[in-house]
């Protein structure tokens, strides 16, 4: 089994551009359900999350350094928070998929991962990499 998607340019992928504390708005067209409540938007961050919104005027306002969840008001998913700065090394590589084997394939990979997911089936998804980033180390979270 294949523990990743393939990504990268081979993969018709977009990358962010190299910077620090980078956040791309990416705006779906269409309200999308997550955990039973609708969002309009997200926001991909070099520094490793994704901050679902409900408002295009919604702002990327989560601060620069990693938190101790839970944060207020926010819906994030961390995949790889730290203080990230792509100026100088690594990408973020992602794009939207919506064809029927790579859904498949994931469908089957979260309903394997959990089993309360058993009938999940996505009409899309956003695959998102860090690759080769460099992160600053924290003792503790601020």
């Amino acid at each position: 089994m294949k523990l990743f998607y393939k990504f990268g340019f081979k993969s018709n992928d977009q990358t962010l551009n190299r910077d620090d504390d980078l956040h791309y708005l990416i705006q779906k067209g269409i309200d999308f359900k997550f955990f039973n409540k609708f969002y309009s938007a997200y926001y991909l961050s070099t520094n490793g999350i994704i901050k679902l919104i409900q408002n295009e005027k919604d702002r990327f306002d989560v601060g620069e350094n990693p938190k101790q969840f839970p944060i207020n008001n926010y819906t994030l998913i961390a995949p790889f928070w730290s203080d990230i700065n792509t100026e100088t090394t690594g990408d973020v590589f992602f794009r939207l998929v919506n064809d029927s084997n790579t859904l498949n394939r994931m469908a089957c990979d979260i309903r394997q991962s959990y089993s309360s997911f058993n009938n999940f089936n996505p009409t899309w998804a956003t695959i998102v990499t860090w690759y080769q980033v460099k992160a600053h180390l924290y003792s503790k979270f601020l």
